[in-house]
């Protein structure tokens, strides 16, 4: 028979080192999330809890929590893979801040040949930095221009050549292009993927139209690119 209150206090004891994880980054992570998902007071309540964000019932323990998430790495903080999806299996983890920064529900996909994808993602495919396709958008591009031009093209560059092309002969343009068509459906020549970058999304490029079927297959960005440097060499 335990006569005193250490018996008592070892009870508490217990108690607080379930999980011996209380003062670890990823047990802050867990309260935080509970915080703004559940507490009206918590300063970012509105935009979790207070649009319908919610925690599953895997998550209402730590336990569960990190059993599902394992050891936060360095440098990572909790992140949902979808911004306005529940906290939830498969929809949490552990991430990097440039991943983060790439995954907030303030950055808007943009969309071009029916293929969505994040402004640094495009920025990564095309070439150029953030910060440049940014500030093409801000400066009037419109989207296809600002994922079909290469790098360091000037905005001017690009309209002149677009309208060049717009001034070849069109009943000489339209009746190279026609041939073309007709050959590839009467299996005469093969479309082509580009030739630079391998995209299936290709153009029969011209490089003389009284040669209608002597074509180079190529995308929109590096047709572009050709028009720009056959100005240039002009």
């Amino acid at each position: 028979m335990v006569s005193c209150g250490c018996y008592h206090d070892q009870l508490i004891g217990n108690r607080v080192r379930t999980h011996g994880m209380c003062r670890t980054r990823e047990y802050v992570a867990w309260c935080g999330m509970k915080n703004r998902c559940t507490n009206a007071k918590e300063r970012q309540w509105m935009d979790y809890g207070g649009r319908g964000i919610t925690i599953a019932p895997d998550f209402q323990t730590f336990e569960g929590f990190i059993a599902h998430l394992g050891p936060c790495p360095p440098r990572f903080t909790l992140d949902r893979i979808d911004s306005n999806g529940n906290y939830a299996p498969g929809n949490v983890r552990w991430a990097s801040r440039l991943t983060q920064g790439r995954n907030t529900r303030r950055v808007r996909p943009i969309t071009f040949n029916g293929e969505s994808l994040l402004p640094g993602q495009w920025a990564a495919r095309i070439g150029v930095s953030r910060k440049t396709l940014d500030s093409r958008l801000e400066t009037g591009w419109t989207v296809e221009e600002a994922l079909t031009a290469p790098p360091n093209s000037r905005l001017r560059d690009i309209r002149e050549a677009a309208n060049n092309i717009k001034r070849l002969s069109l009943k000489e343009k339209n009746r190279a292009q026609d041939k073309v068509q007709r050959a590839v459906r009467r299996g005469k020549i093969q479309k082509l993927t580009c030739a630079v970058c391998g995209s299936r999304q290709s153009e029969a490029h011209h490089t003389d139209y009284s040669q209608p079927l002597l074509v180079v297959w190529l995308c929109r960005k590096h047709l572009m690119a050709e028009h720009l440097n056959s100005r240039t060499a002009a």
